[in-house]
């Protein structure tokens, strides 16, 4: 038999650790997003445009590389493409 901690000392170091990497698609939005607009500042007419390309549904993506707890986030929502890094 094993102990658990044998368990642990074999398994990976990443196990049990969720693996986001890839690219993701903005299906829905839940929730009011035009008070969320508000709330973050945002001018009328950007207001106007987010709604006008249906919040970006369907084209604003996120392309994920996670290494560990390390993440790097390439956003692209309509002209804005934001890089962030989460280490």
């Amino acid at each position: 038999t094993t102990s658990p901690e044998d368990a642990r000392a074999r398994r990976p170091a990443d196990a049990g650790v969720a693996a986001f990497s890839g690219k993701w698609t903005l299906e829905r939005i839940d929730g009011d997003f035009e008070a969320l607009l508000i709330d973050a500042g945002a001018s009328w007419p950007l207001r106007r445009l987010a709604q006008s390309m249906n919040y970006g549904i369907g084209k604003a993506t996120q392309d994920i590389q996670q290494d560990g707890d390390s993440f790097v986030i390439l956003n692209e929502a309509g002209p804005k493409v934001t890089t962030m890094k989460v280490m």
